[in-house]
């Protein structure tokens, strides 16, 4: 018998933490669970310590990568391999609070959801819990409104980018093809643009379901925490790839342009603060070279956006 959730962790290079992590989906109150854990050619310990919870757990299995291929692959391997009802996802740096799954699922179950989201908190070395201010301040605001769908409601109010706190139904994905891109920096951004794009029906959970973590080893840091070269040109990737969806999806009666102007304009903005912590040897390329292409980029495609949304209601 299939499971009702689906957990799917890639890993790489967390030894440090991996273990914390799976001890988290151990002792989940959902027990009805499988865990996917893709080990993407991880060069540490990492191996050993995902064998051990395979062999102690049958709800745990792993799939190995013979190479390195990063996280978007990672979590499409993943993705192959689920057989629950439902889909989640945890980086394997991250934790869950005793009843992030539960939680999860009955509100995605009972309100018969496409994808639910929760708060997200980032644990510190001390094991204070603060929350990521701008999921948190979405959702208390959410809560003072009298809907229940957060797709009855303009995109720029409540979107949100990443895939770590969301459950998603996994009919989802196979009806609609969608997968994370692969070989970027922030696969998140185009995975929850179609995610939220196809949805008929997004709620929300008010509890903690993300445990956050913060690295602390310069010489290991997250996708999030990295400022040099690569992670800049790969957000010109996916902003094109959010321009050609557009083109080929938008409709009068679709708020595609919408969602897309919106999370533009977002990668626009933690593209500038991104630009602060630049590694001091890109930072000539990045700042003086990438960064003015880029911006023509950018703007060549928020104005051609805003021209087919003039053209669109033009059919109207």
């Amino acid at each position: 018998m299939d499971p009702v959730v689906t957990v799917i962790v890639p890993v790489y290079k967390t030894e440090e933490y991996l273990r914390v992590c799976l001890n988290s989906l151990l002792t989940q109150t959902l027990t009805d669970i499988q865990v996917v854990v893709v080990n993407d050619c991880s060069p540490d310990n990492s191996k050993f310590i995902i064998e051990e919870f395979v062999g102690k757990d049958e709800r745990f299995e792993v799939v190995n990568h013979s190479i390195n291929k990063g996280v978007g692959a990672a979590r499409n391997s993943g993705l192959k391999k689920a057989r629950g009802e439902y889909i989640t996802f945890l980086d394997s740096d991250d934790s869950y609070p005793l009843d992030a799954l539960r939680r999860m699922y009955e509100t995605i179950k009972c309100s018969n959801a496409d994808v639910v989201l929760g708060k997200m908190y980032e644990k510190g070395i001390d094991g204070d819990l603060t929350p990521v201010n701008y999921i948190e301040k979405k959702i208390n605001e959410f809560l003072k409104i009298p809907y229940s769908n957060l797709r009855k409601i303009p995109p720029n109010k409540f979107y949100c980018g990443s895939a770590t706190h969301q459950m998603f139904k996994r009919s989802l994905f196979l009806k609609n093809k969608i997968t994370f891109m692969e070989g970027v920096y922030h696969e998140d951004i185009p995975f929850t643009l179609e995610t939220w794009f196809y949805a008929n029906k997004i709620v929300i959970t008010n509890c903690i379901v993300l445990y956050r973590t913060i690295r602390q080893n310069n010489d290991n840091l997250s996708a999030t925490q990295t400022f040099n070269l690569k992670a800049f040109e790969d957000r010109e990737k996916i902003i094109l790839y959010i321009y050609n969806f557009c083109l080929k999806f938008a409709r009068t009666n679709n708020d595609l342009i919408d969602l897309s102007l919106e999370i533009l304009h977002r990668i626009n903005g933690t593209t500038d603060h991104m630009l602060l912590s630049v590694e001091d040897k890109d930072r000539n390329i990045i700042i003086k070279a990438w960064h003015p292409k880029y911006l023509k980029v950018y703007n060549h495609i928020v104005n051609d956006i805003r021209a087919l949304n003039l053209e669109l209601e033009a059919l109207v």
